[in-house]
């Protein structure tokens, strides 16, 4: 027996199945807390957020990010497939921004993955 195993962002996938499943699903709904530091600027954002509340909270600092144009979109699906953004011909797609992810292994423990950033102008 084969173990079916969906993680759920925004629920905007229009793809017949993908919101669903017979197994267990796990929902990032939770994971939405979203930070701005200022001294670094640098957002600290939740997978479980919606593009809407990340521009919402970011825009009380007059800052902006790589993020999709609808704002019903979840993040985590977005920056995960490396979606385009109003701003991706000057900074790139999301998943170019990352600093830094927190993975959840299967065991349990937390995993810090710090991305190295390379930027290149064509």
């Amino acid at each position: 027996m084969v173990a079916v195993l969906k993680v759920r962002g925004g629920s905007h996938s229009p793809n017949p199945g993908f919101l669903s499943t017979e197994g267990v699903q796990i929902v990032m709904k939770s994971f939405s807390n979203i930070y701005y530091e200022l001294a670094t600027w640098t957002a600290n954002i939740g997978m479980g957020s919606l593009w809407g509340q990340v521009y919402s909270t970011l825009g009380q600092w007059n800052v902006t990010i790589v993020g999709e144009r609808d704002h019903s979109v979840g993040v985590g699906g977005f920056v995960l497939q490396g979606e385009y953004s109003f701003v991706s011909n000057q900074h790139g797609l999301s998943v170019d921004n990352i600093i830094t992810l927190e993975l959840v292994m299967p065991n349990g423990t937390v995993a810090t993955i710090t991305l190295v950033v390379t930027r290149w102008m064509g």
